[in-house]
């Protein structure tokens, strides 16, 4: 006659959830996941692993009115999206009609147009200089990277794929910054 304090419950228990850690340990490295990487004639400038719907913020100064343009895009199964871009005028060939998939919203000083559907594999990106430009890049859990006192006047590629987690190597942020605590980025 068995007993409710009998440990052959606490055995299956123990032997499940050994069994779920290896299994997890055996999958987790296969996994999909989003891989920016910015670079520079081939050369990588950035690469890290993206957590889906993660916030990637580009600042610069547009055209000779120096308008400040602020463009928030997100990486989506391997994909870039622009998800809103927020400018302080429409002159010098900033937008001045949403697409028929975007919204506009005025929140003074800024025209915030919203969503679009525009999505690329790469986008060709152009870093300026202190006077013209003035770049900064926003990826948490990095702090803001002045890219245009780094790399002035640079062409860049921004690319995002996706591969499995074990080859999705960090690199270049040391050059720019120290390496943060990654656990932010993989909590997500």
């Amino acid at each position: 006659m068995k007993h409710a304090g009998d440990s052959g419950f606490f055995k299956k228990i123990a032997l499940k959830t050994i069994l779920a850690l290896v299994c997890a340990l055996i999958v987790y490295p296969s996994l999909p996941v989003n891989y920016f990487v910015v670079s520079h004639r081939d050369k990588v400038i950035l690469a890290s692993p993206i957590p889906n719907a993660y916030p990637f913020f580009t600042t610069y100064i547009h055209s000779l009115q120096l308008t400040p343009v602020i463009d928030d895009y997100r990486f989506v199964n391997g994909r870039i999206w622009g998800w809103e871009e927020w400018t302080q005028s429409h002159n010098a060939g900033l937008p001045s009609v949403p697409s028929p998939h975007s919204k506009l919203i005025m929140s003074s000083p800024w025209m915030i147009y919203r969503g679009g559907r525009n999505a690329a594999d790469i986008i060709n990106y152009k870093v300026g200089d202190a006077r013209f430009g003035r770049n900064l890049w926003r990826l948490a859990p990095w702090d803001t990277i002045n890219i245009f006192k780094v790399y002035p006047k640079f062409r860049m590629e921004f690319r995002v794929s996706t591969v499995p987690f074990k080859n999705a190597t960090v690199e270049g942020f040391d050059m720019i910054h120290g390496m943060p605590d990654m656990s932010r980025v993989f909590s997500m």
